[in-house]
């Protein structure tokens, strides 16, 4: 990373850690009544003709996908 130098004043925290559920509410959009309806699957097609399957992503979903990074 990068060096930003000495603050100015002194701090008395210098490691803040947080997991991404304690921050999540906060990173999310805000509720929209466009979006609560459900989004239809589509299916695509590839270039190298293969079928792809997007849907709506589900809140109870959410571990799987994280392990799948």
């Amino acid at each position: 990373m990068f060096n930003m130098g000495q603050p100015k004043v002194p701090i008395s925290v210098t490691d803040l850690k947080f997991s991404i559920e304690d921050i999540e509410d906060y990173l999310s959009a805000p509720p929209n009544p466009r979006f609560q309806v459900p989004y239809i699957p589509k299916l695509w097609k590839t270039k190298e003709g293969e079928t792809v399957v997007v849907r709506e992503a589900k809140k109870k979903k959410k571990q799987k996908l994280y392990s799948i990074r």
